[in-house]
């Protein structure tokens, strides 16, 4: 009953929060040529983030760029806007059967907003248009209020073991 009863006030607030962004009348799209400001967010954001080290930013031009044989990128840059400016980008890895959501970025003005949940919103239709079977959020880090808020967009925990591979000094 607890559990029933905390994803009913979790869904609650992720309806708040998406008329929240409806109301500041956000536009969502597919934009890669926003990459280098979508960029710059998530190097602003990342730097409140203890031991991460983004991806470097001439290998996410060239996941943006279409493979000569599908046509198609690996990746995909949906953005939010406000009638004023870029507020986030979300970066995703994308193949026929399956969409990830890999990096994001937000400008502080998009998170007084909900910019962020209404472009993952709006990735995850994407995803359906195109006939994804499914929409990857990836891990939370054992962040409670990502996890809860991923939960709130109807993500499933999945455990699956992973192997590190850390280099080795050699002998």
């Amino acid at each position: 009953e607890s559990k029933r009863a905390q994803r009913m006030e979790s869904d609650r607030r992720e309806r708040h929060e998406l008329r929240r962004a409806e109301r500041a009348g956000l536009r969502c799209g597919e934009n890669p040529l926003a990459i280098d400001a979508c960029y710059a967010l998530h190097l602003t954001q990342a730097r409140a983030w203890p031991a991460h080290r983004p991806p470097p930013l001439a290998l996410l031009r060239r996941l943006l760029l279409a493979e000569p044989r599908s046509g198609h990128p690996l990746a995909r840059l949906f953005t939010v806007q406000s009638a004023r400016r870029l507020l986030g980008g979300l970066l995703v890895l994308d193949s026929p059967h399956e969409t990830l959501a890999w990096w994001s970025g937000t400008h502080r003005v998009g998170r007084e907003v909900a910019a962020a949940r209404a472009l993952m919103v709006w990735a995850i239709r994407w995803a359906q248009t195109q006939g994804r079977a499914r929409f990857n959020l990836g891990g939370s880090g054992g962040l409670a209020g990502v996890a809860s808020f991923k939960r709130s967009l109807g993500a499933i925990d999945i455990a699956y073991p992973v192997r590190w591979f850390a280099p080795s000094r050699g002998s």
